[in-house]
């Protein structure tokens, strides 16, 4: 058994990525209730963040990480220009899923009013503006494509989509159609993970064996080929990247990048930390079966 995971030590370290440095297209969602964690993010590629809200309180923001405001639906959505411009940020989101009942639900025509009332005004003191975030529901798509008709006049900079699934090509394949459907603006994926294999518990919580085996069927070798994919200079219509979430647990999905003591786990070294960080999650769990 000692020698099988060995192995997988390997292959996992084969498979990992690493880009010196600070990556300016890799960012992540930090999940409300981990604000304390995000020390955890210090010093790794990742080079923004965002919590579906316009201000990052009560996190405090490591030096090199960018905090992006986001104007997740009609509430309090009359303080989101004054929020911004007293943040400073130079960047902001909108509208978080609006064409699912589930989320910000607000039609396309409502949302282009919005728009033009509450945040295009952003445009005049330099902000750069990100469309609403759809999902890779079958609705997704054709929703952003009516509010970009309706909103005229409107300054978009960049479309903003989500997704979630299993195959890395599946991922590739829907991002290759929203920039064929929108080839006039880069794009932003706010939220993606891989839901192979999923079940609701979190591998943090199993054995490091059980974890190792899942992480690598189910989410490594979909989150190399993702990274190749996004990082590669080929698609550099892509402008930025999340993936979901910096979290310690995540109802239904075991895409979570911390473990449950706040640490990051197998998978939040390899997106955070990069290789050599993954290397000493290694080291420290073969210590823990006295390799």
């Amino acid at each position: 058994m000692i020698g099988t995971l060995k192995i997988f030590v390997a292959l996992i370290l084969t498979l990992s990525t690493s880009v010196v440095g600070r990556n300016p297209k890799r960012g992540f969602p930090l999940v409300t209730g981990n604000e304390g964690d995000l020390v955890k993010a210090n010093n790794g590629q990742c080079s923004w963040f965002y919590n579906w809200s316009p201000s990052p309180s009560p996190a405090v923001v490591p030096p090199g990480l960018a905090f992006v405001p986001m104007q997740w639906g009609r509430e309090n959505i009359a303080q989101f220009v004054n929020t911004v411009r007293k943040s400073g940020a130079k960047t902001v989101l909108s509208f978080n899923e609006p064409e699912l009942g589930g989320q910000s639900n607000i039609p396309p025509g409502e949302a282009a009013q919005l728009w033009k009332q509450y945040i295009q005004p952003l445009k005049n003191v330099g902000v750069r503006l990100g469309s609403p975030a759809v999902s890779s529901a079958p609705a997704g798509i054709p929703w952003l494509a009516s509010f970009i008709k309706m909103c005229t006049g409107c300054t978009i900079d960049f479309v903003v989509v989500h997704w979630f699934g299993e195959g890395a090509n599946n991922f590739i394949g829907y991002l290759e159609s929203v920039h064929a459907t929108f080839p006039q603006y880069s794009v932003w994926v706010t939220e993606f993970a891989c839901t192979s294999g999923n079940s609701g518990g979190t591998y943090a919580d199993t054995s490091w064996f059980i974890e190792l085996i899942g992480w690598l069927l189910d989410t490594a070798i979909f989150l190399t080929a993702a990274l190749k994919f996004l990082d590669d200079p080929a698609q550099a219509w892509i402008e930025r990247y999340s993936w979901f979430a910096f979290a310690r647990n995540l109802d239904g999905l075991q895409s979570n990048l911390l473990d449950r003591n706040g640490n990051l786990n197998a998978l939040g070294t390899s997106y955070i930390a990069g290789s050599k960080g993954l290397r000493s999650h290694a080291r420290r769990r073969r210590r823990t079966i006295g390799t």
